[in-house]
């Protein structure tokens, strides 16, 4: 069985959750016989394979308002996807909906909903028609949480054909802990820091965060880059703050390390862009404290309230200082949603769990 993924972009030229979700299912699936290649765009185009994984980046044309467009693929459609016994959508992505409804190729559908459009609300307006004519012709709809699905009104007409199939990673994936690693941060960090891992980007709620931290001695080190990198700085010395480091991009070893040293990880996303989030899942399966903002989505399914850490509402700095103050001076309690959260992760998360999901939806499209 072939299936071929479509989505707007994929590594190595980003790092995001999605791209995360694709490779981690193309490893599975591939171990259980599927071909799997994947369909992208990309500003160098080319064809390359990643642990038996053919990717085709196909040429970037230009980008619109955050969506990326490819001629090529429009003219390509064809050729390109003609191979498929499956084509799997991953969502949001206009543009894959155009050239599906106009180019079409007679195949079975899945598409995997990974997020509504927030940003471009201005845009939804006239992408209603294509957006529903595109929904309904897909055989199938995979949502990523139960919350998700109850709040999406996108999603509420296609409940019929939708299911929830819970993200999920494999932690063999990961390189194991480095104690010499570790004891290197231990000389760069203050250890029981509050920790942020993830792209620096406007739903992720970082300047309220900021905010929590102002007349505290509390600790944070966020790890990632995006274009709020500068303008968070400038907020973090405006406020005073000494206890804030960024250490920018780092390595799957790096995060490993930082991931033990830390006393709690957040994730402060104040809009339903933040879908899931991967980064909360990774601190789910080392075993951490938790806390995140009840938004409506997938975060409010991998956190459980007062079990794997706390829920709190969304742009509220003195909710998160609270939050924040409560697990670290807390060793009792911190030890024990820790331990509440490799429990959830084994449950519910891993890869196994979702690939398997995943194989008997292809299969059931493909008999």
């Amino acid at each position: 069985m072939h299936v071929i993924h479509i989505y707007k972009t994929y590594f190595p030229d980003t790092h995001g959750g999605v791209e995360r979700v694709i490779y981690n299912l193309t490893r599975y699936t591939s171990k259980q016989g599927i071909k799997n290649t994947i369909v992208t765009v990309a500003k160098k185009p080319g064809i390359h394979y990643k642990e038996g994984v053919k990717i085709i980046q196909l040429p970037l044309s230009f980008e619109y308002a955050s969506c990326p467009i490819s001629l090529s693929l429009f003219q390509q459609y064809h050729d390109v996807l003609s191979e498929a016994d499956i084509l799997h959508y991953h969502a949001p992505w206009p543009y894959a909906d155009f050239c599906h409804m106009i180019k079409g190729i007679n195949k079975p559908t899945i598409l995997t909903y990974h997020s509504d459009i927030i940003a471009q609300k201005w845009l939804k307006i006239p992408y209603q028609l294509l957006f529903h004519a595109f929904m309904k012709k897909v055989d199938s709809i995979i949502a990523t949480s139960h919350p998700y699905l109850e709040s999406s009104r996108d999603l509420a007409p296609y409940q019929h054909k939708t299911k929830v199939i819970p993200i999920g990673i494999d932690p063999t994936a990961y390189p194991s802990l480095d104690m010499a690693l570790v004891n290197k941060w231990r000389t760069q960090v203050e250890e029981g820091f509050a920790l942020f891992i993830g792209v620096l980007r406007y739903y992720k709620g970082l300047k309220y965060l900021l905010q929590a931290l102002k007349d505290t001695q509390i600790p944070l080190v966020i790890a990632g880059s995006g274009y709020l990198n500068e303008s968070l700085k400038k907020q973090t010395k405006q406020l005073g703050l000494n206890k804030v480091n960024f250490v920018g991009q780092i390595s799957e070893e790096d995060k490993i390390a930082l991931l033990y040293l830390s006393g709690v990880f957040i994730t402060p996303s104040h809009l339903r862009s933040e879908a899931f989030c991967i980064g909360l899942l990774e601190a789910l399966m080392m075993g951490k404290p938790l806390i995140s903002c009840e938004i409506g989505t997938g975060t409010s399914f991998i956190n459980q309230h007062k079990q794997t850490g706390l829920i709190i509402p969304p742009a509220n700095p003195a909710a998160i200082q609270n939050a924040l103050q409560t697990i670290l001076t807390n060793s009792v309690l911190a030890k024990d949603f820790g331990k509440a959260s490799k429990e959830r992760f084994d449950q519910y998360f891993t890869i196994d769990n979702m690939g398997e999901k995943y194989m008997e939806e292809y299969q059931r499209l493909f008999s």
